[in-house]
């Protein structure tokens, strides 16, 4: 039998979960694979994330033929084949486009990818690869330019793998509706949040944890003596598969009956992952240990950091999450005392995605270590919020004349432009209004360097500036 995660798997566009940023109804991906307009994609990011279900259901949907076919085990004699047979499927009877989904492309050599390119040009075949590194790196320029359009896929999120656990549950047809499964709010979530966004890992795992429930010696509906003849360990073995009946005391409770259920605990989903599970047993324990990083590394402590960061993945917290929080900070915290922390952090933040769990660990915690031992200043996030403040609280002037977009006909007339001084052709620097008026003649100061780090070069520069234009005043 097919494993779960294979036979759960979305029969259409509208059951498929994750990947929201591009794939919604409405959106252009979605609209095309609806209008049966869907052109050739490459589709790149972390294994489980659903990279072969779009594909299969792309296909469904667009009434084409489908060909699956691995580049680790496939080379350019089985594709000259699959070619073949594709244009004899266009130009024959049959008349059907084929659609051709190579996974791990990256696999192939340029020799192997260029294989592909004529029956590309000729429109023999449509062609979706998909791989888990970078297309711009692992893929062939000639290839990526007859591929319309790249959409990267993102681990899935908590509540989508939640989703997904509990469609599975649910399904009577295909999934694991018949077998009276419980798997109660928190532990399911418990599954979800130990698979670090892979959907392939959380059902198999759910898979595993419900067909080893039981014991070969137990039935679904045992009766007492049936798996032993000791009242003693018979309890004993129900207790270690926790058989239930709502409301009742085991002891007291009708195994027999189709009442009862088998149901999922903490222990039983931790020896399923093997490891030791530090559960964040309310959603706000995730934001206060989020919290607890963020102080930590504005407080330049980067043993305190590093603890919540490895609370952070003990307790399932997804690769996104963190790395959100991280690029936040890189701004809001480092900022300009050491403006290249946001490139570095960003670098080990996508480093992170691209490997997945367990080894984007030591990516993020790069990241947490260097923004912690970096200097610090919000100067710039300080500055954006007063000078938000302003345009809320009070009248500002229009943008001054001299400023204004003048690349149009018409714009001179108007007194657009004109008067602008370009810096360059003053060795990079002119005085210059460039606030609103009623800002220029207050003199208004949004930004103050704090002169930590690298920002000491920025604070030197802007002050001297700035005197000299009061000077020039």
């Amino acid at each position: 039998m097919p494993s779960l995660s294979n036979r759960i798997r979305p029969q259409n566009i509208d059951e498929f979960v994750g990947q929201g940023h591009f794939l919604y109804k409405g959106s252009l991906l979605y609209n095309s694979i609806k209008n049966k307009t869907f052109d050739n994609a490459i589709f790149f990011g972390p294994s489980g994330t659903g990279k072969t279900t779009l594909a299969r259901i792309i296909a469904r949907e667009m009434d084409s033929d489908f060909v699956e076919i691995n580049a680790t085990n496939t080379g350019t004699k089985e594709l000259k084949a699959v070619i073949e047979k594709a244009e004899r499927r266009l130009f024959g009877y049959e008349n059907k486009t084929t659609y051709v989904y190579v996974d791990e492309i990256h696999r192939w050599n340029k020799l192997q990818q260029d294989s592909l390119l004529k029956a590309l040009e000729d429109g023999v075949l449509k062609f979706i690869g998909s791989t888990t590194e970078n297309p711009y790196f692992s893929i062939n320029n000639a290839v990526l330019s007859r591929v319309r359009h790249i959409y990267e896929f993102h681990l899935h999120s908590i509540e989508e793998l939640e989703e997904i656990l509990r469609r599975a549950l649910d399904d009577t047809e295909v999934g694991l509706g018949n077998m009276k499964v419980a798997c109660p709010e928190m532990e399911l979530r418990l599954i979800a949040s130990m698979s670090n966004g892979d959907g392939r890992v959380a059902l198999d795992t759910l898979e595993f944890i419900v067909n080893n429930l039981r014991t070969n010696n137990i039935e679904r509906n045992p009766k007492k003596g049936d798996c032993c003849t000791d009242s003693n360990s018979h309890k004993s073995m129900c207790e270690s598969v926790n058989v239930f009946r709502n409301g009742e005391d085991e002891d007291d409770a009708d195994l027999s009956s189709d009442l009862y259920q088998l149901e999922i605990t903490e222990k039983i989903i931790q020896e399923a992952f093997q490891k030791q599970t530090y559960f964040f047993n309310k959603e706000e324990d995730k934001y206060n240990l989020l919290s607890a990083l963020q102080k930590s590394v504005r407080g330049s402590d980067p043993d305190a950091a590093i603890h919540y960061l490895a609370r952070l993945f003990e307790g399932g917290a997804d690769i996104q999450t963190i790395g959100r929080r991280l690029m936040v900070m890189a701004s809001e915290d480092v900022s300009m005392a050491y403006p290249n922390a946001i490139t570095i952090v960003q670098s080990c933040v996508e480093a992170a995605l691209m490997v997945g769990y367990p080894e984007a660990e030591i990516n993020l915690a790069q990241g947490v270590i260097l923004l912690a031992a970096s200097p610090k200043s919000n100067s710039s996030y300080a500055a954006l919020l007063k000078a938000k403040e302003d345009i809320r609280n009070r009248k500002i002037d229009d943008v001054p004349d001299h400023l204004k977009d003048s690349h149009y006909k018409g714009a001179k007339s108007r007194g657009l432009g004109i008067g602008y001084r370009y810096p360059h052709d003053f060795g990079g620097y002119v005085d210059q209004q460039y606030l609103p008026d009623n800002l220029y003649k207050e003199g208004t100061i949004y930004y103050e360097p704090s002169g930590n780090g690298s920002e000491r070069s920025f604070k030197n520069y802007v002050e001297n500036l700035r005197r000299r234009n009061r000077k020039d005043d």
